[in-house]
């Protein structure tokens, strides 16, 4: 049985605009993947790939995020992410949209390991490992 989808046409808007922002700012484009590569994005310059994006929106504050542990991310897309970035032997980043502005990392360390997800959704499955990145391995865009 397939799960159900929760990212929402508002969500991909949201990544869409928080992609352009970072694509322009770095003189590069951000190409779009399809779902069965995890992360959401392909930075390119001409036709040469840079990196692998995956990309957050988040209703915090980078503080905040800090006081529930840091910035959760799967960590089954962390390890994706990477093996993806070894395998074209590019960078994997990571950005977080959130209150008070757009931030970056480039995937390398963690802080550690953690249960997260969502739990008001009646989906067991919805809560899983994460990597926990606290704010000060992230750069302000």
């Amino acid at each position: 049985m397939n799960r159900p989808m929760y990212e929402t046409h508002k969500d991909r808007i949201a990544e869409s605009r928080v992609a352009k922002k970072i694509a322009d700012k770095w003189l590069c484009k951000a190409i779009k993947l399809r779902p069965t590569y995890v992360v959401d994005y392909a930075l390119m310059q001409g036709d040469a790939f840079k990196a692998f994006m995956e990309i957050k929106c988040r209703n915090y504050s980078m503080k905040q995020m800090d006081d529930m542990g840091g910035f959760m991310l799967s960590l089954d897309k962390w390890v994706k992410g990477l093996e993806l970035a070894r395998a074209g032997g590019i960078e994997f980043v990571i950005a977080v949209d959130a209150v008070g502005g757009t931030y970056w990392y480039r995937g390398h360390g963690h802080d550690g390991l953690s249960l997260g997800g969502r739990t008001d959704r009646d989906d067991p499955q919805d809560v899983e490992p994460v990597v926990l990145l606290r704010a000060e391995r992230f750069k302000k865009l």
